[in-house]
């Protein structure tokens, strides 16, 4: 099973470690950690007050002080939580500047990824938003697509399947999955909105894609929206 690795999240090295050795050993002290993993004690007992600090372990008793690691979903949830919460703070930063600076294309390489782009991007966008995607993945973003009904916004949604979508948000139609076959060769997401816009192949692999603030490639993005609503 592979080890976890909180280093990308702000934990350091050896709070990944001490961390990791709480798990496995439970309840310790920084001295029979330290004993254990063949670490400085002054080391060692910085990266448990880091852990603390940071939520990835609690102090169970004192004199000697002694560390339990918090579980590993507990820990997901509060990094995830600390990430969407930076990223609200990036974004709110970002959209007080303007549309400075170059525009640029994004590799999109992850399901999540493409739900956060198109989630963020249509929850705060006054203008027209058009996707097409299968059903699953448009019901995944079910709260977003509510959102723009109750504030009575543009959003033009179509559902690449087979049968009729039963989704509990207004559908404007349906693509038929010939169509994805003939031009991608697998199913496939459109988005845009505003000066962005997203289109990503989906199939056993996963996903691949950009986002595109690019005015030339989001106009092609239109393009094939319009394409396909308009073959039905």
């Amino acid at each position: 099973m592979q080890d976890i690795d909180l280093t990308p999240f702000a934990f350091t090295p050896t709070e990944n470690v001490a961390y990791r050795a709480l798990l496995k050993l439970g309840p310790s002290g920084g001295y029979s950690l330290a004993n254990s993993l063949g670490i400085a004690r002054a080391n060692i007992y910085q990266a448990l007050r880091g852990l603390v600090a940071k939520g990835g372990a609690v102090l169970v008793s004192e004199s000697p002080n002694r560390y339990r690691a918090v579980r590993p979903d507990a820990v997901y949830a509060m990094i995830v939580e600390r990430c969407n919460r930076q990223l609200d703070s990036l974004e709110h930063q970002i959209r007080s500047k303007g549309p400075e600076g170059e525009d640029s294309v994004v590799d999109v390489r992850s399901e999540r990824t493409l739900i956060q782009l198109v989630s963020r991007a249509a929850a705060r966008s006054s203008n027209r938003v058009g996707f097409i995607a299968p059903e699953d993945l448009t019901r995944s973003l079910l709260p977003v697509w509510r959102k723009r009904q109750a504030e009575d916004l543009e959003t033009d949604l179509w559902v690449l399947g087979d049968t009729d979508p039963t989704l509990p948000v207004p559908v404007s139609g349906r693509v038929d999955p010939a169509a994805a076959t003939r031009y991608f060769g697998q199913r496939f997401c459109l988005f845009f909105t505003g000066d962005a816009a997203l289109t990503a192949g989906l199939d056993a692999r996963g996903v691949r894609g950009y986002w595109t603030n690019n005015p030339v490639l989001a106009a092609s993005i239109r393009a094939a929206f319009a394409a396909f609503t308009q073959e039905r």
